[in-house]
């Protein structure tokens, strides 16, 4: 039997108490009570109980019934499963909602629910508390009490108006309830439904069942239904709402429900998910008119009827947009700094069609410009009506407008340009647009806080045209008509901007507007002259047309192309003429064009813009064409990628990026790029590339290539000398000569002949400059050597074989050049080297340079495989810490071992503090090998070195070849430590340390300037003070990768106390006996010394040392300085020494020596 049984006690409120059971002995759970929701899903089984009834399907299903509950209730239900599974789990669970105020279990709720069900064997009854639909666990029943299959639970749990709840359970089924535990909770203290979920695999589909549902006390509403709102679903439904469930009887009468303006009600029928919703059957309404409609006599469950109950609701028909009937209209790209508004980004869409749209699911698109990645959101409900305005963001700062929509997860814009896409939720595009920061067209704007406004949504045919930064002193008009909206309507044809070839047989017309595809394509709406017939038409972009003509255009000639009704996307027709010269065009080759002049560093200007630049020089006879070329310094992110233009033969073109007031379109041709690389003043690499990737020029310049290093500080052009040599570097450079009277421009000559321009023919070889084994490559079991060369080399010569030869067994079986000086060749060996042997690589004259000079007398360099360097293998000699103006910076090394060793695997630091030495610490950068008794370079500026200290032919001279250009650390012009070592399983290896100063300088000099520091004697200690001397002015005051101008073999003979191994020298700087040396031998260590210098007359002339501990063997120096720093006269004079033993034992020695001059 079923039964409702209402309570006697009357209750406050005009409420009054009742319970709610249902045992489901009637055989009917579809009336008295109503159990709504999935009934299709569950039946009354064998024994009189609500099972569930869905076997073979996998899913949940839920029943719910009307129960107005408040804040004194206790449950009592049965639970059983018969599952076939090891018992409970995720999968196949019960959750009971106690009391929610939402029929639909799917939705956010609140209020509070029991479940059980969850992997593992510790499943027990819990109870949650549910708000917006996130879950809290209250009560947690004994673990493992649920875990099995077979369960037959009967379950209590109570509450009171305190919010003291209990759970208990008796676990046999019966009434013997044992409590599980309480808690305290008053988050919700009303509920209008209880509910059952059943989860379920598709076996478990007919494994649960339930009985004895009690829920006491009920609270009878005695209060009429409310009606809430009504919103029109279609032109003929209406969906209106109330505050809870109602009764189906009189909610489904038609007749209780009224429309106005003509409009009748046909049926009405309660939602099938919501019971406090009615769906009414309508005549058609008008799209975008008010309704009122009237309602009476729908009661709810409990029997209270409402009474003439109205609200009004306006009809709008949506529609399917057409094509920019959606469009962007503002777009915030950049908002930090703020002007005055939120320092968010956010897009605005405008209506500009007659019909509603909603807006749900549909795909809101960011496209990076370079990449090509999407990020793709999708726009929830929002009805977006004709002439209205939409934010579209993700900033709470905006969620207080009435039209917006925030999106989690907003697109984030790109700062400079990207694609923007809207599409409906089938895919159809409704806009787009590649915005681009050039849009704001004012410098000031675009640095942010700015939007950038459409001007005339009428306009949609003019792009980037039709767009500008914001006028409204907020920044912008989020929302709002913009600040800058003008809707005249686009009465104006389409204009040719740009007719040019496309190929032998086709030509391309740009236009100022988006055009008509029909129209843009229909052959008979273009005419061309010269004997020429349009044949086909396509659109590149919407922009572009390609034509193809029936014959072949001819070199040189004027062609006139006349587009008749070709029609923008408005409908506005052009008859319009453009023409072209046909050029015929033939790809470069390496050299065809040449980077001719660079402005790395334009300020501060001495005459040209403040504008950095590069001029391209075509030295060949054919017309190249640039389109998709690159100009590019290694960056990516800032090539300049070139449009169409054909370079003719001898032509000058300048490229340079943009900046305010700042042009090279007055010099010449000139391009000027959106992107383009930011220039390095000191010098980096940069290079010329075709459309295919292959690199037509390159140039690695320097700032040391200036011969003025003035002219390194800014203003000045590096110009190439002669164009005729272009497998040259360094040496086919300087600084611009350009000056008046000869040359109009001050700084450099944009767009015309060089102002150091030569056109000798280059006559040079190409020399062999040094080899270095780099590791396996792809031939089997053979090793990889680099050949670095003076100049770049010939294409197919450096790769033919017949060009090299190895001594010690070995063969060259694959030979490349690297791009992009193509000055360095790789080898590869038939066999592996071998560790300890010295090999040397022979050339051919069939090799040669990139204008056709075979390789001269230097075709030769030996190689080997590097040794691990040990400490003292290599040795300081030679630094130059004080450099001349525009000067660098050297350490010259050499090489104390027997072994072949590699400077790459060296670290240089100033300072010995273990702890400063990873940060203070330079890597070697490169790679160089120094053969025993060698000596090499460290240096940043090779070239300039190897310039400032050359000397006359057949005299020593600096050697490229044994520099290696790295950064080196900072040495102070006073003192400092100059400090090498190597890295061996992590541990640094100390090779050699030198501790200078500028007081080991010869006291002689008044400038010490670009003056090196040279070691006397390679056998003595690095860091003997007396070891070092200046390098001599016959020597140009320094001697890099050569013997050292103050080098002495200097023995101790040990047969005195003092010896002196040459009595006379002359301090003349001319490299030879410019210092007098004198040995000491003492009977021990530790002797204290004071050594001076007397004239004939027994004068004091010089203190050498005084109370110094010296060695018990070494040498002293004296330059030929008097005390107060000036050269002593022509002469003899006595060294006298007294030297004082550790004991007190006093030996006195004198030596005799003769100060010379030259006359």
């Amino acid at each position: 039997m079923k039964k409702l049984l209402l309570g006697l006690l009357l209750l406050p409120l005009s409420l009054a108490s009742q319970s709610l059971t249902d045992d489901f002995s009637d055989g009917d759970f579809t009336s008295n009570p109503s159990w709504t929701g999935d009934q299709a899903q569950y039946t009354i089984d064998t024994n009189n109980a609500l099972a569930i009834n869905d076997l073979g399907n996998t899913g949940n299903s839920s029943l719910y019934v009307g129960a107005n509950m408040q804040d004194s209730t206790v449950w009592e239900f049965l639970i059983k499963t018969d599952l076939t599974t090891s018992g409970p789990s995720g999968s196949n669970k019960v959750r009971v909602y106690l009391q929610i105020d939402q029929a639909d279990v799917n939705a956010n709720l609140n209020g509070y629910y029991l479940e059980f069900g969850e992997s593992g064997s510790n499943d027990a009854l819990e109870l949650y508390r549910i708000t917006n639909g996130s879950s809290s666990s209250l009560i947690r029943g004994t673990d493992g009490q649920m875990a099995g299959p077979s369960n037959n639970v009967r379950v209590r749990i109570s509450r009171d108006n305190a919010g003291n709840w209990e759970l208990s359970a008796d676990y046999s089924g019966g009434t013997n309830f044992v409590s599980e535990g309480t808690t305290q909770d008053n988050s919700h203290n009303a509920g209008s439904f209880f509910a059952i979920r059943t989860y379920y695999s598709s076996t478990q589909g007919d494994r649960f069942s339930y009985d004895d549902i009690s829920i006491s006390p009920l609270f009878v509403d005695q209060q009429a239904p409310s009606l809430l709102s009504a919103s029109a679903a279609s032109a003929t439904t209406v969906a209106v709402l109330f505050d809870e469930a109602l009764d189906p009887t009189t909610a489904n009468n038609a007749a209780n429900y009224s429309l106005n303006n003509g409009v009748t009600v046909s049926a009405a029928q309660i939602d099938a998910q919501n019971p406090n919703q009615v769906n009414l059957t309508v005549t058609s309404m008008q799209s975008q008119t008010s309704y009122q409609l009237s309602v009476n006599n729908v009661e709810d469950l409990s029997g209270n009827a409402l009474s003439n109950q109205s609200t009004t609701f306006t009809y709008v028909q949506l529609v399917t947009p057409a094509y920019q009937d959606l469009i962007f209209n503002e777009l915030m790209i950049d908002p930090s700094p703020t002007v005055n508004l939120p320092e968010a980004e956010f897009i605005e869409i405008y209506n500009r069609g007659t019909g509603a749209v909603d807006l749900s699911n549909y795909e809101l698109i960011h496209r990076s410009a370079s990449s090509g990645t999407e990020t793709s959101r999708s726009l929830a409900n929002y009805i977006l009506l004709p002439n209205e305005y939409l934010i579209l963001h993700n900033d709470a700062a905006y969620t207080t407008a009435s039209n917006q929509q925030q999106i989690p997860g907003f697109p984030s814009l790109n700062n400079t340009s990207a694609y923007l896409l809207l599409k409906t939720p089938a895919g159809q595009l409704v806009d787009s647009i590649l915005y681009s920061n050039d849009w704001y067209q004012d410098d000031n704007k675009d640095a942010g806080g700015w939007t950038l406004e459409l001007i005339n949504p009428n306009l949609v045919c003019k792009g980037g045209n039709n767009w500008i930064a914001s006028n409204d002193l907020n920044g912008g008009t989020p929302g709002a008509p913009n600040s800058v909206l003008d809707n005249t309507v686009d009465t104006t044809a389409p204009v040719i901007l740009q007719a040019r070839q496309a190929s032998v047989n086709q030509a391309v017309l740009v236009f100022d507007d988006i055009l008509d595809a029909l129209a843009a394509t229909d052959i008979a709406n273009y005419s061309i002259d010269n004997g020429l017939n349009v044949v086909f038409a396509q659109l590149l972009d919407q922009y572009t047309v390609e034509l193809t003509f029936n014959s072949n255009m001819q070199s040189q000639n004027t062609y006139s192309i006349t587009a008749n009704n070709v029609g923008d996307c408005v409908g506005n027709l052009a008859n319009r003429t453009a023409s072209f010269v046909y050029y015929e065009v033939e790809a470069a080759e390496h050299y065809d064009i040449l980077i001719n002049e660079i402005l790395a560093d334009a300020s501060p200007s001495v005459g040209l813009p403040e504008l950095e630049f590069v001029e391209l020089y075509n030295r060949s006879n054919k017309y190249i064409n640039l389109l998709n070329y690159r100009f590019s310094d290694g960056t990516s992110s800032r090539d300049a990628v070139f449009p169409f233009y054909i370079l003719a033969p001898g032509e000058y073109l300048i490229i340079s990026g943009e900046e305010q007031g700042q042009s090279y379109n007055s010099f010449g041709s000139a391009i000027t790029f959106t992107t383009f690389p930011d220039l390095n003043a000191g010098g980096e690499l940069i290079s010329l590339s075709a459309a295919n990737g292959n690199i037509i020029d390159a140039v690695d310049f320097s700032s040391d290539w200036y011969s003025e290093s003035s002219k390194a500080d800014g203003g000045w052009t590096l110009e190439r000398i002669n164009p005729n040599r272009p497998c040259e570097g360094a040496s086919n450079w300087m600084g611009s000569i350009a000056q008046p009277p000869n040359y109009a421009t001050i700084g450099g000559t944009p767009g015309e002949e060089n102002s150091v321009y030569q056109d000798n023919p280059d006559q040079f070889a190409p020399d062999l400059i040094r080899a270095y084994p780099f590791g396996a490559s792809i031939a089997a079991n053979g090793d990889s050597i680099r050949l670095f060369f003076s100049e770049a080399l010939d294409d197919s010569t450096a790769v033919n074989l017949a060009n090299f030869s190895l001594d010690n067994g070995l063969m060259v079986q694959e030979a490349y050049l690297e791009a992009p000086n193509y000055n360095t060749l790789v080898i590869v060996t038939d066999q592996g080297l071998s560790a300890n042997t010295i090999y040397t690589i022979s050339l051919t004259n069939g090799l040669t340079d990139c204008v056709g000079n075979p390789i001269g007398l230097i075709n030769s360099t030996r190689f080997a495989l590097p040794q691990n360097i040990a400490a003292g293998d290599l040795q300081l000699n030679e630094v130059l810490f004080n450099p001349a103006t525009g000067g660098s910076d050297f350490v010259e090394i050499y090489n104390a071992s027997e072994k072949v060793l590699n400077l790459g695997d060296l670290w240089i630091a100033n300072t010995t503090e273990e702890s400063s030495l990873l940060d203070d610490a330079n890597r070697v950068v490169g790679n160089l090998l120094i053969f025993p008794g060698s000596y090499a370079v460290l240096t940043e500026g090779a070239a300039n070195l190897a310039r400032q200290y050359a000397r006359p032919v057949g005299q020593p001279t600096p050697d490229l070849s044994k520099m290696l250009e790295t950064d080196l650390p900072a040495y102070n012009d006073d003192e400092g430590t100059v400090l090498i070592y190597s890295v061996t399983n992590n541990q640094a290896v100390f090779v050699d340390q030198f501790d200078y100063s500028e007081d080991f300088h010869n006291e002689l000099l008044d400038e010490v300037d670009g003056v090196s520091l040279e070691r006397i004697d390679l056998n003595a200690p690095t860091n003997d003070p007396n070891n070092w001397h200046s390098a001599a002015q016959a020597a140009t005051f320094a001697t890099p990768t050569y013997e050292n101008s103050s080098a002495l073999r200097n023995e101790v003979l040990g047969q005195e106390l003092l010896e002196l191994p040459n009595n006379t020298f002359s301090p003349d700087g001319d490299g030879f006996e410019d210092f007098l040396l004198i040995n000491y031998s003492l009977p021990g260590p530790d002797y204290v010394a004071e050594v001076a210098v007397y004239d004939a007359n027994g004068r004091f002339i010089k203190q050498l040392v005084q109370g110094e501990s010296l060695l018990q063997e070494g040498f002293l120096q004296w330059d030929g300085s008097n005390e107060a720093g000036e050269k002593a006269l022509v002469g003899p004079y006595v060294i006298l020494a007294k030297l004082v033993s550790p004991s007190g034992d006093t030996k006195v020695e004198k030596k005799t020596c003769v100060l010379a001059a030259k006359f």
